[in-house]
């Protein structure tokens, strides 16, 4: 029963609309979520900018306000010391001489006179007056009159005057005092202290101390909205810190050390900062008329709130367009499996198969037809051919799909997990041939995969190349691998299929002459490695004599001779010769199953002969270094180690070493044992032994298949020797150790 052309006809350009539409909607999408991720990160820049430009001038405004106030408490703090050092009754004190002992009376009314000073400006905090000659200190503070700098209260200001060369060009001293009161108690203030000095030679005679309160000052600046959540360190030329206002316990002047070294080095003049887990917006300014610095801190989110409302903004329209390109693919999927599904009703109706059956059977079909596995007769076979879409109006050609290495494929995912590759691959070419033709692959139980390509052009040779091509780069995605292509440029009707198939199949595995991921004709292969093999020219005899002479030039132009020998012969017949020659060169370098391996799962002749010029190029070494040792006696070292790394192979003997290294057995056999008191075949089995005791700590393979792996013949001779070396038996060794 035939379905009828209109309606499955429409349901596909249905699908195709559906799929087209949906298609465009996505690139639709796409296009909007990145004008908004650009808009947004265009408006994140320049509002993080315009945010930061406005926090240093706040700060800017903030430090002219420290500098304007400093100053003026300069002004203040010198006119108040003069006016001290001008009276009359305050000068008695500070200039009277070491002789002139200040009665009680005097005493007192000096007292009261620096009290009426104090009292008179309210950001004084204390005011002291010294004379060095009396060694007395009066204050304008509770404790007022003190005779000796050693019982004074405020040792702070008199280790201040001891030292006073290192504080006279200073114009305030930032410091912290302990201030007592009269009810006993003492509070710890910050003080900003001005000296007014009077000098003798270099030594401090006399001083005006004025000690300024700077915390209305404090206070006012914490309370803009500049300083919440920031820390300010203002310093003055000389390094010393002017100010340290504070609204944070986080963080301190240790934290900026590091940013303020970076933004020196860059030449910026502020910087996102993390400290101990927490973002902080760090700028850094230098007035160069006072040589002031200023630091400030901020949390980085205090600084830029907005930033992160814009963040949530854009995540907010961002899952707008999602969900609206989410709930159009959906829907338009829905409308597509509507479709699908209503076409698969139709089929079952008028077939009595599903889609999948039939798309399974379809296979199983092609399979045994080109195979010529089932003969039908021309009825039958028109009636198959219809079935399964092949009928007569349309064309078809073939091209085989050969992987390579595919013996490593097996070893890596199993005989079971291959087919799902193979699956994968064939997949993969389908999906990469719609934009050009319709492609249907055959998979085949050996390294090949057949695909069935109907098209309506005469030749498609190019697009072929492109499919290839895009197929080999796009499974480098998920699996770095190689693969050859075969395409025959004949057409036929689908009755023909199974002699296009058997035209092409003979010619497949002498792909091995060619490089891979490249596409290869048919008609360039046909008929161009038909010559049988002559055996009887085929002499390595010339190339082993090159090997041994160890020179180079010879050993090429021999191996070129034996190749040239091989030249036009079938690619079987070319890579048995080839490995029957790395048999005998393994014989010459004494093992070598790691590249007879390698040389047996090759499936190209460029591959292969890269491995018999590694073998070559490892013999060469190995000659050379014996030269450089000059003698045997020297190489015992080298011995151990060959030993070492061949010990796995249980053809390793003390014959076999002599060989090697060019000497004879009993004379390399007792050098060997002068040199480490043990004899070649007792290194061996301690060598032997080291590696099994170890693969059975690590695994939990039985004994006897380490002890194999590990280059033992015989069961009976590796117990023996395990027990006479460990005292117990593997199983026994591998118990007690493993506890």
């Amino acid at each position: 029963m035939r379905l009828t052309a209109g309606g499955p006809e429409e349901r596909r350009e249905t699908i195709r609309k559906k799929k087209m539409f949906r298609h465009i909607f996505h690139l639709m999408a796409v296009c909007m979520a990145a004008v908004v991720l650009l808009l947004s990160t265009l408006t994140y820049s320049m509002v993080k900018k315009a945010v930061a430009g406005q926090n240093i001038e706040t700060a800017m405004g903030d430090f002219r306000e420290i500098r304007e106030a400093v100053g003026e408490a300069g002004k203040l703090a010198n006119s108040l010391a003069t006016q001290l050092l001008l009276d009359d009754v305050c000068s008695g004190m500070l200039f009277a001489g070491g002789d002139g002992k200040m009665n009680a009376a005097e005493t007192a009314r000096v007292v009261n006179q620096v009290a009426l000073y104090g009292n008179m400006n309210d950001s004084a905090e204390s005011i002291y007056l010294y004379n060095r000659e009396q060694d007395m200190f009066i204050t304008s503070q509770t404790q007022a009159f003190c005779r000796g700098s050693s019982d004074f209260f405020d040792q702070g200001i008199v280790e201040i005057i001891n030292d006073y060369d290192r504080y006279r060009d200073r114009d305030f001293i930032r410091r912290r005092i302990l201030v007592p009161y009269s009810n006993g108690y003492e509070k710890e203030e910050e003080v900003y202290t001005y000296i007014l000095d009077g000098m003798k030679g270099s030594r401090l005679q006399v001083a005006v101390i004025v000690n300024l309160s700077m915390d209305s000052l404090y206070n006012s600046i914490l309370q803009t909205q500049g300083m919440q959540d920031s820390y300010m360190l203002v310093t003055d030329e000389t390094g010393e810190t002017v100010m340290e206002l504070c609204s944070i316990s986080d963080i301190g002047a240790e934290a900026l050390e590091e940013p303020v070294r970076l933004m020196a080095e860059s030449g910026k003049q502020y910087m996102d900062y993390t400290w101990q887990g927490e973002k902080y917006f760090v700028s850094c300014l230098f007035s160069e008329r006072e040589g002031w610095n200023y630091v400030k801190a901020t949390k980085w989110s205090t600084v830029f709130g907005i930033l992160s409302e814009i963040r949530k903004a854009v995540a907010v329209l961002a899952g707008i367009i999602l969900l609206a390109a989410l709930s159009a693919s959906l829907i338009s999927s829905f409308s597509i499996y509507r479709v699908y599904t209503a076409a698969e009703r139709e089929y079952r109706r008028l077939t009595g198969h599903k889609k999948k059956e039939r798309d399974a059977l379809r296979e199983s079909f092609l399979y045994d037809f080109i195979n010529r596995r089932k003969q039908f007769a021309w009825e039958e076979l028109d009636g198959e051919l219809t079935r399964y879409g092949l009928g007569t109006e349309r064309r078809y050609t073939l091209a085989v799909l050969k992987i390579d290495r595919y013996q490593e494929l097996t070893k890596r995912f199993g005989e079971d997990g291959i087919y799902d590759i193979k699956y994968g691959f064939r997949n993969v070419f389908e999906e990469v041939s719609r934009r050009w033709f319709e492609a249907e692959g055959i998979i085949f139980r050996d390294n090949t995969i057949l695909f069935l390509i109907g098209t309506q052009k005469q030749d498609i040779h190019g697009e072929l190349a492109s499919v290839f091509e895009s197929f080999c780069e796009k499974v480098k995605i998920f699996l770095e691998w190689d693969f050859h292509m075969m395409g025959i440029g004949e057409y036929v009707s689908g009755k023909q299929l199974p002699r296009l198939k058997d035209k092409l199949w003979p010619e497949v595995h002498n792909l091995y002459f060619y490089p891979p991921n490249i596409l290869t004709d048919y008609e360039v292969v046909k008929g161009k490695y038909t010559k049988p093999l002559d055996y009887a020219r085929l002499d390595q005899k010339q190339l082993l004599e090159a090997l041994h002479g160890g020179n180079r030039e010879e050993i090429r132009e021999a191996y070129h001779k034996f190749l040239r020998v091989l030249s036009g012969c079938d690619a079987i017949d070319y890579k048995n010769a080839l490995t029957w020659l790395g048999f005998s060169v393994a014989r010459i370098r004494g093992s070598g199953g790691a590249y007879l391996l390698r040389l047996a799962d090759c499936d190209t002749a460029e591959g292969a002969d890269r491995i018999l010029e590694e073998m070559f190029g490892e013999i060469l070494r190995r000659k050379a270094a014996a030269m450089e040792q000059g003698g045997i006696r020297g190489r015992m070292e080298e011995v151990k180690s060959y030993i070492k790394e061949e010990f796995r192979d249980p053809n390793l003997s003390l014959a076999l070493l002599g060989s090697e290294f060019g000497v004879s057995p009993a004379y390399l056999g007792k050098h060997f044992k002068q040199n480490f008191g043990k004899s070649v075949a007792e290194y061996i089995n301690e060598v032997r032994l080291e590696a099994v005791t170890e693969q059975l700590l690590k695994t939990q393979r039985p004994a006897r298949d380490i002890a194999v792996d590990c280059g033992f013949s015989g069961a009976n001779y590796f117990y023996t020797s395990f027990k006479k070396k460990m005292g117990m038996t593997p199983q026994a060794y591998r118990d007690k150790n493993m506890k």
